[in-house]
């Protein structure tokens, strides 16, 4: 089966490239991950235990990945998920309430991972 000819095809097809914006790309030296694979990897050859999750796409990124938070704690990694640190595709039905994201929030608390605001997180490493 051939896909349906898309009519803003060519359109698409000539917008810029998409980048990371320098301010929070990776630097030279940083670690490039890209699965659950490397991820494990890793934080096996850097002994590291406790992953931090934010930036990430909750309701899919999260759930759906083998590097997402459910992933990672099934291979004895303890999570923390930072709340308002990650946001869900929301249609035009959950935007204003974010209900996406809050729900994927609340599967992940309801299904044994910690979270905490940004602030919480700040106070605690301060701490």
């Amino acid at each position: 089966y051939a896909r349906p000819f898309e009519i803003r095809e060519e359109e698409r097809q000539n917008l810029p490239a998409l980048d990371i914006h320098p301010d929070v790309g990776p630097k030279p030296g940083d670690a490039i991950i890209g699965t659950g694979y490397e991820l494990h990897k890793y934080c096996e050859e850097h002994g590291i235990l406790f992953l931090i999750f934010a930036g990430f796409n909750t309701n899919a990124c999260m759930i759906t990945r083998d590097y997402s938070p459910l992933a990672m704690s099934k291979k004895g990694y303890e999570i923390l998920i930072v709340r308002d640190c990650t946001t869900g595709m929301e249609s035009a039905d959950t935007h204003d309430s974010l209900a996406q994201t809050r729900n994927s929030i609340l599967f992940f608390e309801m299904f044994g991972q910690y979270t905490v605001t940004s602030r919480e997180l700040i106070e605690g490493f301060r701490g």
